[in-house]
């Protein structure tokens, strides 16, 4: 899953069903500037939709994603 920040951050990306119910934290760490991709191990998880939300100082991204096993 790739994102991007403009300077370095305290990102903060968190995975949701579609029932708005917490998955998965996958990142809660400081990052340098630029593109950077995370990757989510879903083996726990039900085939479906899911939500991937992005916190990063006042910034909130949200992206959909679906999983397919």
């Amino acid at each position: 899953i790739s994102y991007g920040v403009p300077r370095d951050s305290h990102v903060y990306a968190v995975i949701y069903n579609l029932l708005g119910q917490h998955v998965e934290t996958i990142l809660d760490d400081d990052v340098p500037a630029g593109e950077h991709i995370v990757k989510w191990n879903g083996n726990r998880s039900a085939s479906g939709i899911y939500f991937i939300q992005f916190v990063s100082g006042k910034t909130i991204i949200n992206k959909k994603m679906v999983l397919l096993k």
